[in-house]
Order: structure tokens, then C-alpha cells, then sequence
């Protein structure tokens, strides 16, 4: 079945060209659209991005309102961080299960209502308003903009010799707290308190929009993980003419999982992450050094390179490996 991304293709035909803003989509190839400001240079740059989630494709039906509202802010905040954009206000539309009674219908209100209001005042955001629908099950779709003086960095500025970094301290938590969602692993052998903190990544990704704005100057690329390192980095080198190249031993992964292979596929191919993928030709120490400041890890896991293609090399750094997919991930409209 056809994919996300060849109805994008399609929608590139929509814009007239000649449009004074059409420079602002980027040509639907980066994770937000920019504003630019004003000749006079006073102005910020307004980040604008939007992201749905849905009931039985991003969470569970039977998932607490307040955390199914927190996580539509947050992928979109993560955008947002990935950009250097500091968080302004969102805008929210919401398709509400129909059918609930009076006292359910008030439970669920004062349940969503609670995870808007305190993620408003974690991330500093106004709510600007929004629209609701009665539906089958529940969708909510954020809009989301920020605004950064300095240009955001796009997908496609990554140049050969670049440094490719991540932030966090491990990938594919998410992906694994899924899999313990599904039943998918021996939860026996797993510490009860290694479970709630995967689950917990899965439910309520962290994104830091001020690390993003202080690594922002550093970035040539970058884009949030929310399909799965290998796929979101495809994104970039595809849009920036190049190749890659990742040296396996460098991405940090869940070591505390009893499976290390297991580990490693969520780390290169899980999704949900919400983390910080870009590139830099800035020495690796000092973007060590601005993690250490945030007490969020920022790894370097590879490098640009002019030739194409992305290159997974094993744990001597020598030997390509098949063992993980580029085109894994997550897939909208697959079968």
C-alpha cells in the first residue's frame, strides 16, 4: 500500500509557486514550516508544525485522557525542539468518542482537561482554541509554533564530513515500553522498575525545547526521532544530497534489557523517541559539553559522507552490517 510520503508527493502540486509564502513550507520536506520575520530583522522566524495521534495507532483506547493529551503536545513540541524554537502557543482539534453517557463524558473532560493544563505550564505555551468533533474513537490533532531568531535549521543542510549526533541517554525506550504494552517480552525477567520507566517513555515522550535552542547554532540538519533513528536520518541525507554513516557501538541503546539485541533494534528502528537527531561540523566536545549542561546526553553516532547511502557499521567499526533496516519504523497507511 502506498505511503505517507506519496501523498505528500502529491499534495506539492497543491501550492502556486509564485505565492509570497510559499517559501515557509519548505516543499513539505522538514518536520515544521517557517515563517521568515520582517526585512527589518527584528522579528523571530514563527515555527509552525502539527501532529496527530490516534486511538489503536498511537495509543490504546482505553488510555487515560490526561496522558493521550499530553503526548499530542509533546510530539509537536518535539518538532518544535528540533528546530531551536522556543514553544509559543498550540491549537487544538479533537475527535471525542461519541456515545458516553453524561458522567463519562465529564470524567473524560476533567481527565483531558488536567494533562492540557499542566503541559501548558510545563512548556510555557498559551492555548489559542480549537475545534471538537463527535467520532467513532478518539484522534487529537495539535498545531503547534514557536518562534527563533536565528533561521531553524532544515533537513537538508547536512554536508559531507559532519558529525551525526543524538540526544538522550538511550533510544527505542519507547519502542520497548511498547513492546512490554503488547506482551511481547518476558516480563519476568525485567525489573518492575525498569517496566514503568519504558512504558512511562512510550506514554509521555520528554522533549527539551531548551536544549534545542542552545544546540540550535550548531546544527547544519536536524529533525526530532519519531519514526525510528535509521528512517528519520534517511529523511536527512535524503533531502541533503548525501550519504551516512553509523557506527553501531556509538548508539546509546537500553543496555538494562535482558535481550541486547532486542535493545538495539528498538534503539535503531523503534519509533517515538522524541529525541534529537542532527548534524554539526562543531568539535564533538563541545556539544558533549552543552548536554552535560542539560544532564541530557548528546552522542556522536556517525558521519556525513558525499557518497550516498547509509552505511551501519558493526561493533569494530569496520564491518558493514545488515542487521538493522533503514526502511523499518514506524509506517503510516501500511498494511
Amino acid at each position: 500500500m502506498a505511503d505517507e510520503f506519496d501523498f505528500i508527493e502529491h499534495l506539492r502540486s497543491v501550492n502556486d509557486p509564485t505565492h509570497p509564502l510559499v517559501y515557509a513550507a519548505r516543499d513539505f520536506k522538514d518536520d515544521a514550516a517557517v515563517i521568515e520575520p520582517y526585512r527589518d530583522g527584528i522579528d523571530p522566524h514563527i515555527v509552525i508544525t502539527k501532529d496527530m495521534i490516534s486511538a489503536g495507532t498511537h495509543f490504546f483506547p482505553d488510555d487515560p485522557p490526561e496522558l493521550i493529551i499530553k503526548k499530542a503536545i509533546r510530539v509537536n513540541i518535539s518538532d518544535l525542539a528540533a528546530k531551536g524554537a522556543r514553544p509559543a502557543w498550540i491549537a487544538i482539534g479533537a475527535a471525542l468518542p461519541a456515545g458516553l453517557n453524561k458522567e463519562e463524558f465529564q470524567k473524560l473532560t476533567a481527565s483531558f482537561t488536567a494533562g492540557l493544563k499542566a503541559d501548558c505550564k510545563k512548556y510555557d505555551i498559551a492555548l489559542l482554541g480549537g475545534d471538537t468533533i463527535r467520532a467513532d474513537s478518539m484522534t487529537i490533532s495539535v498545531t503547534a509554533a514557536g518562534v527563533s531568531f536565528p533561521p531553524p535549521p532544515s533537513r537538508s543542510g547536512a554536508k559531507a564530513g559532519d558529525g551525526i549526533y543524538v540526544t538522550g541517554a538511550a533510544l527505542g525506550k519507547a519502542a520497548l515500553g511498547l513492546g512490554l504494552k503488547n506482551r511481547r517480552y518476558e516480563r519476568d525477567k525485567i525489573p518492575e522498575i525498569f517496566q514503568q520507566e519504558w512504558i512511562e517513555n512510550y506514554y509521555l515522550p520528554d522533549p527539551d525545547p531548551k536544549l534545542g535552542m542552545a544546540l540550535q547554532a550548531f546544527m547544519s540538519a536536524s529533525c526530532d526521532i519519531s519514526d525510528g533513528l535509521l528512517k528519520d536520518l534517511s529523511h536527512i541525507i535524503d533531502a541533503s544530497g548525501v550519504g551516512a554513516r553509523i557506527f553501531s557501538n556509538a548508539v546509546p541503546y537500553e543496555k538494562r534489557f535482558y535481550d541486547s539485541e532486542i535493545a538495539l533494534k528498538a534503539a535503531f528502528e523503534g519509533g517515538d523517541d522524541y529525541e534529537i537527531l542532527f548534524t554539526s561540523s562543531a568539535p564533538p566536545e563541545e556539544l558533549t559539553k552543552i548536554g552535560e549542561n542539560f544532564k541530557r546526553p548528546v552522542t556522536k553516532i556517525g558521519n556525513i559522507t558525499a557518497t550516498s547511502g547509509l552505511l551501519i557499521l558493526d561493533e569494530d567499526n569496520e564491518t558493514p552490517t545488515d542487521r538493522f533496516s533503514a526502511t523499518s519504523g514506524f509506517q503510516h497507511f501500511s498494511d
